[in-house]
């Protein structure tokens, strides 16, 4: 049998965390390594708790999960599923933190009603999050071409005209 899935919980709302941590554990494939109540606090326990996957709510104090989530890209990338309340009408949210690095979002149950949909759809994103190579992207990774490269190639008339 393999490893479970350790994962990290990011969220200002208690009653969230609990019910996110709840659904993790009830799957033997993952263990909630630890929770977060704020973005600060988050980066400092993903550095020091190497989860394999991070659930981040989009809407925080103190800094927002796009934010946080385009400062881990660039940090230490990790695997992270945004979760957030936002309603499908406000998608440009959900657009932008897949181009920061987020590997796939879920959508939390506005009601205690739609909790059942939470409980099987969670466990199965996060390890297919676990799953998923992320790396930083080229352009956070590397210095712009103009100053990574030593030299500028010079025309070679220019060059010849020197004198």
């Amino acid at each position: 049998m393999s490893l479970p899935v350790k994962v990290l919980v990011v969220d200002d709302s208690a009653f969230m965390r609990r019910v996110i941590i709840d659904i993790l554990s009830a799957d033997a494939g993952i263990q909630g390594v630890g929770y977060a109540r704020n973005c600060e606090d988050a980066l400092e326990k993903i550095s020091r708790l190497k989860p394999q996957v991070v659930t981040l709510d989009i809407e925080m104090p103190v800094m927002d999960g796009l934010t946080t989530l385009k400062h881990l890209m660039q940090t230490s990338p990790v695997p992270v599923l945004m979760l957030s309340a936002l309603t499908t009408s406000e998608a440009e949210v959900t657009i932008k933190a897949l181009e920061l690095g987020a590997v796939d979002f879920v959508l939390k149950p506005a009601r205690l009603t739609d909790m059942k949909e939470l409980t099987s759809v969670l466990p199965a994103k996060v390890r297919a999050a676990a799953a998923v190579p992320v790396a930083m992207p080229p352009r956070l990774m590397w210095p712009t071409p103009a100053i990574s490269r030593p030299w500028v190639p010079i025309p070679v008339r220019w060059w010849r005209n020197r004198s």
